[in-house]
């Protein structure tokens, strides 16, 4: 009767997790309508088994929000969230709570590094004040640089990291986070463990990137920011 007890509670976490909260924060923030808005870079990647869509409001105009995406990176402006969690874990990040000018030099192409020994993503799509797609695809690697996830030969897999800003009518600026990752079908159970591992931190790290982008637009001093 105990076996059957903690089997019966599992299912119902399972399902409360499935159900509730991972709808709940593989949506944050976004609205039926932006969750359903057609990007060019969904055609990356085709059948995800990871789909996020947040959105944040920015009390400031997309000018003023994108110079921030121009600086992300590790040995750049970081990626404002929890450093010095991603620090203790060996990603070596930084971040940098100002507009430095010799941050901007991002385009089209570049490799931007999501830890220290190099491994990231390369600059998908850069549209001044509007759009920028980062992304990786084992299919198409360049051999001068580290890619964050190997993958065995004959597998693949494929993502991409979207920041999309809409200029509202008062002047402030929608800010779209948007991620997709597919790999090569496997294991079942892998798959389950790789969603379930990765979505909720990587939830927590983005959320709180979100919040400091905006604050940093508003005008809340680097030193009110907060630890947590």
């Amino acid at each position: 009767m105990l076996i059957i007890k903690i089997v019966l509670v599992e299912i119902v976490l399972l399902l409360l997790y499935v159900f509730v909260l991972r709808r709940w924060f593989s949506f944050w923030g976004s609205t039926p309508e932006e969750r359903a808005m057609k990007m060019p870079e969904d055609e990356i990647v085709k059948n995800p088994f990871i789909d996020m869509t947040h959105a944040i409001t920015i009390h400031a105009p997309p000018e003023a929000v994108f110079p921030w995406f121009r600086q992300l990176g590790q040995g750049r402006g970081g990626f404002y969230s929890y450093d010095w969690l991603e620090r203790l874990f060996g990603f070596g990040i930084h971040n940098v709570y100002h507009i430095d000018p010799k941050l901007q030099d991002i385009k089209g192409g570049d490799h931007i590094r999501l830890h220290k020994n190099r491994m990231g993503a390369t600059v998908l799509a850069l549209e001044e004040n509007k759009k920028m797609v980062i992304g990786m695809d084992s299919r198409d690697l360049h051999e001068d640089r580290k890619y964050f996830i190997p993958v065995a030969k004959g597998m693949f897999i494929a993502g991409f990291w979207s920041f999309t800003l809409l200029q509202q009518p008062d002047g402030s600026t929608r800010l779209i986070e948007r991620w997709k990752i597919e790999w090569s079908a496997g294991n079942p159970i892998l798959n389950m463990l790789l969603v379930f591992g990765f979505e909720l931190p990587s939830f927590i790290m983005e959320l709180r990137m979100l919040r400091v982008i905006k604050m940093l637009c508003e005008g809340t001093p680097p030193d009110k920011l907060g630890i947590l």
